[in-house]
């Protein structure tokens, strides 16, 4: 699998709802880590995961 190289290095701003910002900044309390950290395990997890994770309709 070939990962999708980054345009630009500099800092992201998301948009996301207050809902999932609440979850990820109640999670990062309670693992004891930065936000960050929490979205970038996330997405690390699922990306990795993705093929696994699909269904086929046959």
């Amino acid at each position: 699998m070939e990962f999708i190289k980054p345009k630009n290095k500099g800092k992201v701003d998301w948009k996301i709802s207050r809902h999932t910002r609440a979850i990820v900044e109640g999670y990062a309390k309670y693992a004891e880590c930065s936000e960050e950290d929490v979205v970038d395990e996330f997405l690390s997890f699922r990306l990795l995961n993705y093929p696994a994770n699909r269904r086929r309709n046959t």
